[in-house]
């Protein structure tokens, strides 16, 4: 009896362990899982029973009870209901006198698989060896219980003959298939996280712009690398999985060396690093790389995972922002020390023009002396250009017509050895600039061209429109978004190398020999393009030429008066007429100077250091002896600045008339330029003569007739 039993139950076992396969290879796909599995599990059920062990015609016993217990628990109540059906059915269509107490089996074991399940989900209990057994063997005392309603003699001789071997093999056989279905069950649901997880995986990594090594800690096999390593390396990446030491072969040859010891002596520890590649077409871009070493649940490292990202533009973006900075501290800098220095050249220049008045012209030394300050002006005035603190006027410029009227002067510069040529686009718009400081940076732009070509070559200009979209990526070759008036100078001389180039628009900044150049033209185009609100690119290549492109603001025809250069200064003439003039300025040297030269024009100076002495020298003045005049520097230390006490001035006496003094005007702050306005403004270091017409142009403005 326990061998029919054992081979019932060992047949039933391996039907309903392909059933396990069937069933959870399906379970993505839920009907036809549940209707494959009630299917499969009936099948085996109506097998068993085709092979029963009979006790009597119409008793019979098989190990059906197993199959449906363990559908109930494994299968859930669809797939339990498809497989009670058929067995039920086929056991109702055997007929006999157990028929009944076959379906109430049925039923019973289906219901409890169902309980337990229940009991699984709710947490309760677990599929585990000791509840699969518990659960045998409650499922197969119940089917104990229902043999007692078979009609006498069979009950007696059921529970006689087989009580004691269903109980010994059925209980075990249940728990034996159960836990194989679970563990069916867990390895393909652990199969299937594992898919997904590689499939999430894959979709980052094949999806992202960054290159994902998966690599040995010997670096000698490539496990895994994502897509990006063809686009950002331009290889192929089953070669480097075929050949990992083709990773070093495209390393840049002057970083390989450093590479490769760098990840030989931190091969257990993250870190980043960075390096250049050479790609198949000749370019050369920068990587950044991070690496991860991977230990085993053992804390053994057997693993290297590494990102690598290309950071070529990001590098450029770095570069191009820490030189924008570099140019904003220089010019910072500039503008402070030209100012400091239009100081120094005031008293110099001053007291060699009132020398020369007292002994003459003729003295050698005067004439030195006057020659350098003139020149440290022009110096001074250049270093102001690049900080973007020169003095402008801007108008509505037509660029075509200053181009050619400069053209002769050009043509001069440049000499018989280069040809000269404009091209110049139809409908060119008019630039909103200073028409002489565009003369001056063409002119220049010219100089360094001639130099670049060694008196033999072409030089040429073309003048155009150019619409920036704001769409338009952002770099050192491209302004910001707007209308421009383009003047592009391109010479066919030597070019420059990137390293030259990158630093051209630098103050002092010069290829050239010792006293062949200031290093200051380039710089000062910078400045004054950039004071206009426009914007200058350089493309160059050694060998290939250069091109220098000015963007030009545009401006309106319509709303927009034409500019003109600025004509010559008449003649001054003194013509004080004993007028009272207040002097605040805060240098000693300064102030003596400047009342020196009020002096000799027929002025009566006083002298103040600061606002509060001034302030107390006009509340001074008497009807009698008025002040008439303000001569006022625009930066004095502590109190008020020049413009603030101007203001204050002209509201006690609105006659007043006002001159600001500033060794770099236009360096002043927005809110000091709008206190400034319209008054007139001397700019240091200034003559005598410039100084005569300052006060002329302030004390005849009332003067002027009226339109």
């Amino acid at each position: 009896m326990f061998v029919e039993f054992a081979k019932g139950v060992a047949f039933l076992l391996a039907l309903c362990t392909i059933q396990g396969f069937i069933g959870i290879k399906l379970r993505d796909r839920e009907m036809p899982r549940v209707v494959l599995s009630g299917l499969t599990y009936g099948f085996v059920c109506i097998v068993g029973m085709m092979t029963p062990i009979v006790i009597a015609p119409g008793v019979i016993f098989d190990a059906r009870s197993v199959v449906l217990a363990i559908c109930g628990l494994m299968g859930g109540p669809a797939v339990s209901a498809i497989a009670g059906v058929i067995a039920a059915g086929y056991r109702i269509w055997l007929g006999g006198p157990g028929a009944a107490v076959g379906v109430a089996v049925v039923v019973s074991c289906i219901a409890l698989g169902l309980a337990y399940r229940e009991a699984v989900k709710r947490g309760w209990l677990k599929i585990r060896v000791g509840e699969l057994l518990a659960f045998g063997f409650v499922v197969h005392a119940v089917e104990l219980g229902l043999f007692t309603f078979l009609p006498e003699p069979y009950a007696t001789t059921v529970l006689r003959t087989l009580a004691v071997p269903m109980l010994v093999t059925f209980t075990p056989a249940t728990a034996m298939l159960g836990g194989l279905l679970k563990l069916l069950e867990d390895r393909i649901e652990t199969r299937q996280l594992v898919e997904e997880a590689n499939l999430r995986f894959r979709q980052i990594a094949e999806n992202i712009r960054e290159v994902f090594f998966m690599t040995d800690p010997g670096r000698r096999e490539v496990f895994y690398v994502s897509p990006a390593y063809e686009i950002v390396w331009g290889r192929r990446s089953d070669e480097l999985v075929r050949r990992p030491v083709s990773f070093f072969e495209t390393v840049h040859p002057d970083d390989r060396e450093r590479l490769r010891a760098e990840l030989v002596a931190r091969r257990t520890e993250a870190f980043e690093t960075s390096y250049r590649i050479a790609r198949p077409d000749g370019t050369h871009r920068t990587i950044r790389h991070q690496f991860f070493p991977v230990r085993n649940e053992a804390g053994e490292f057997y693993r290297i995972a590494s990102v690598a990202e290309d950071v070529t533009e990001l590098e450029e973006r770095l570069e191009q922002l820490r030189q924008a900075q570099k140019m904003e501290a220089l010019g910072q800098l500039t503008g402070g020390v030209a100012h400091d220095f239009n100081n120094l050249l005031q008293i110099i220049h001053g007291n060699a023009e009132i020398l020369a008045d007292r002994y003459g012209e003729a003295d050698n030394s005067l004439q030195a002396i006057r020659r350098a300050s003139r020149r440290g002006s022009d110096l001074t005035q250049r270093l102001l250009a690049f900080a973007r603190r020169q003095p402008l006027r801007p108008g509505t410029v037509d660029v075509a017509h200053l181009v050619e009227r400069v053209s002769a002067l050009i043509r001069r510069t440049l000499g018989a050895g280069i040809t000269y040529t404009t091209h110049t686009a139809p409908g060119l718009w008019p630039a909103r600039v200073d028409p002489a400081q565009l003369e001056n940076a063409l002119v220049n732009l010219s100089i360094n061209a001639r130099d670049a070509m060694s008196d033999k070559g072409t030089l040429t200009f073309e003048c155009r429109n150019a619409t920036v979209l704001a769409a338009a990526p952002a770099n050192e070759d491209s302004p910001p978004p707007g209308d421009y008036v383009c003047v592009s100078v391109t010479d066919d001389g030597a070019g420059m190398s990137e390293e030259v180039r990158v630093h051209a628009f630098e103050p002092f900044f010069t290829t050239k020999q010792v006293g062949e150049g200031s290093g200051l033209g380039l710089s000062m185009v910078y400045g004054f393009i950039k004071q206009s609100g426009g914007h200058v690119a350089i493309r160059s290549r050694l060998g290939a030429g250069t091109t220098v492109t000015m963007y030009l603001p545009r401006a309106d025809w319509a709303t927009e008066p034409e500019a003109v250069p600025a004509s010559p200064a008449a003649p001054a003439t003194a013509a004080g007429a004993r007028r009272r003039l207040l002097v605040l300025e805060d240098d000693p040297d300064i102030r003596a100077l400047t009342a020196a030269f009020l002096d000799s024009l027929g002025y009566d100076a006083l002298e103040a250091a600061d606002s509060g002495e001034a302030s107390a020298i006009l509340d001074r003045a008497s009807a009698d002896a008025p002040i008439d005049g303000l001569l006022c520097d625009v930066v004095l230390p502590g109190g008020l600045n020049g413009p603030e006490f101007a203001k204050e001035a002209l509201a006690r006496r609105p006659s007043l008339k006002v001159v600001f003094m500033s060794g770099y005007p236009e360096g002043l702050n927005r809110d000091i330029n709008a206190r400034i306005g319209d008054s007139t403004l001397l700019r240091k270091p200034f003559r005598k003569s410039d100084l005569a017409d300052a006060l002329r142009q302030a004390f005849d403005a009332d003067a002027a007739p009226k339109s």
